[in-house]
């Protein structure tokens, strides 16, 4: 009897056959720039470098309420006026892996004094 393949190694496989860029698990990020402007529970934008490919993800958006903190990444309004990401992680495993790793790169940004 075959063993059942991991679901991870499953994603990446049909990731990979449609030619989408397949995240490593704990993503290697970098905070590049900081826009502080408070407003609700958003505290600025951030520029993001992914330091495997070089890409920068500019208008990121840091939130903070209750101790909790998050991000977002940079979203347009469509023809209908509601608000569309136009970067999008999949699938929900890499998006929290990717949220630790911006967690951890702006904490880094931050202890610099920036």
């Amino acid at each position: 009897m075959k063993a059942p393949v991991p679901q991870e190694r499953q994603i990446r496989g049909q990731r990979a056959q449609n030619n989408y860029p397949i995240l490593p698990l704990r993503p290697s990020v970098t905070i590049v720039a900081f826009r502080k402007q408070v407003q609700n529970t958003r505290q600025g934008f951030f520029d993001l470098r992914l330091n495997a490919s070089g890409v920068v993800i500019r208008d990121c958006v840091w939130s903070t309420s209750h101790g909790k903190t998050w991000t977002s990444m940079p979203a347009r309004r469509d023809d209908q006026g509601r608000w569309r990401p136009v970067v999008v992680v999949e699938p929900d495993a890499k998006q929290d892996a990717l949220q630790d790793a911006i967690r951890t790169a702006m904490a880094a940004y931050q202890s610099r004094g920036r």
